[in-house]
């Protein structure tokens, strides 16, 4: 997703009275929701053999999901794992429902930014209107907050203007502009939906041990953490990271280097992820090639003998670096057994080590698809495996043995070159997914 990030609006042209409930029939709409120029509702309407940019709803349903779904969508991280289908009501547009045929709409979350993705309609479809647009887009938090914002407040003015009443919609809203305007519930409801709940549903008990973690481990490591222990036991998942980072004791070292201004790319982590890993290997004075065992091991002052493969143990949630009492000093906990995998963890921890900015006393990696889990994703596999060098060994068409050949030799995972690879549009995301099910 290399564009830049778009402005996000919802178009509302108020249509005849409809059916259903009254707050349904009356805000009965032609809606066309765009990220800049783009229209995300594009669709073809096949009663009139027309294409346009509005889908005929009711705004009614659509305002109440933006309300009740607000926190999640504003918050919530997707993963790399299947989305549960609590999730999916959460962040699909469908989700609205009251049996009208919503545009294909998910909303993910990065913490700074908002995805999303439009995904067209199969041909086949026998639905008289079929959506079309099939795009990926990128809208900054404030501006997401803003359409939404307005959006509901057409809805409440145009409801209003038929004086139907208090509706469940104004409940929600009110409720919803009080939590969002009272700093300690909001960080309240911003940690809970994080952890994949909706507001008041996690429990004072698990709530009060995140907010109680913050204190520990910083806002931003609560807030990844938070999303890596999401489930139905988010206390349970938190005593085991607690119970983690005590045990952790590999030693290390935040590096005493000066990486000067490191470049800032709004809204693609990724990128960021890749100029910082191609600047520290050079002030490391790296060179071209594959990084061995030693060279990186030093980059941490870690013991080489930390990154040989150990007796395998169950696979844990988040990966840890603990910093006690604000110094440089590390002791970090891997994920994972294998030998590859703990060189990529080794290069996360690299990268928060080399985050700008005051250090907080955790640095954690997960699965999550938040900002700084991309980033660290991004630099470690251009500091193993820089795209350039990777180039040069791979075919026009990747075979499986040509990312197998150069996974040995960069000592990553095949599934790593096979990402790399995807990252600068050298294989298809689609042929990622099939080399990934065969591997």
């Amino acid at each position: 997703m290399d564009k830049a990030p778009q402005k996000l609006t919802i178009s509302t042209s108020w249509m005849p009275l409809g059916s259903g409930s009254r707050e349904t029939a009356h805000t009965s709409v032609a809606i066309d929701v765009k990220a800049g120029d783009t229209s995300l509702t594009l669709n073809r309407n096949n009663w009139s053999h027309s294409v346009g940019s509005e889908a005929f709803v009711s705004a009614y349903p659509l305002a109440i999901w933006f309300a009740s779904s607000w926190w999640r969508l504003r918050w919530e991280p997707g993963a790399d794992r299947q989305q549960s289908s609590d999730w999916l009501l959460s962040h699909l547009m469908s989700g609205a429902n009251e049996g009208f045929l919503w545009p294909n709409l998910r909303f993910e979350s990065t913490g700074e930014f908002i995805e999303i993705q439009s995904r067209a309609y199969k041909a086949s479809t026998k639905e008289m209107v079929r959506f079309l647009s099939d795009e990926n887009v990128l809208v900054a938090a404030n501006d997401f907050e803003s359409a939404i914002d307005d959006f509901v407040a057409r809805v409440i003015v145009r409801m209003d203007s038929f004086q139907l009443g208090r509706s469940e919609l104004h409940e929600l809203w009110d409720e919803l502009s009080k939590e969002r305007n009272d700093a300690k519930l909001s960080k309240a409801r911003r940690l809970e939906a994080i952890a994949g709940f909706d507001p008041g549903e996690m429990g004072d008990k698990a709530l009060n041990s995140y907010l109680e973690l913050e204190g520990t481990a910083g806002n931003v490591a609560t807030a990844e953490v938070a999303a890596a222990c999401a489930g139905s036991n988010p206390a349970g998942f938190l005593q085991k990271a607690i119970s983690q980072a005590r045990k952790a004791v590999t030693p290390a070292k935040i590096p005493n280097i000066d990486l000067g201004q490191v470049p800032v790319s709004p809204g693609k982590p990724w990128l960021e992820g890749q100029v910082l890993a191609q600047l520290t290997r050079r002030k490391f004075h790296i060179p071209s090639g594959p990084i061995s065992d030693r060279q990186l091991a030093e980059t941490l002052e870690l013991p080489r003998k930390e990154l040989d493969p150990v007796t395998k143990t169950a696979e844990r949630n988040v990966g840890l670096a603990i910093r006690d009492h604000g110094a440089d000093d590390l002791r970090l906990s891997f994920r994972r057994s294998n030998r590859t995998s703990r060189r990529f963890e080794t290069s996360r921890f690299l990268c928060e080590a080399l985050q700008p900015g005051e250090k907080e006393q955790w640095f954690a990696q997960t699965d999550s698809r938040t900002a700084r889990q991309k980033r660290q994703r991004a630099f470690a596999i251009e500091f193993l495996c820089p795209f350039e060098e990777l180039r040069k060994e791979i075919p026009d068409y990747p075979t499986d043995t040509a990312i197998e050949s150069a996974a040995k030799k960069y000592s990553v995972s095949p599934l790593a070159v096979a990402s790399q690879l995807v990252n600068h549009d050298v294989m298809s995301a689609e042929r990622l997914v099939e080399f990934a099910s065969n591997g």
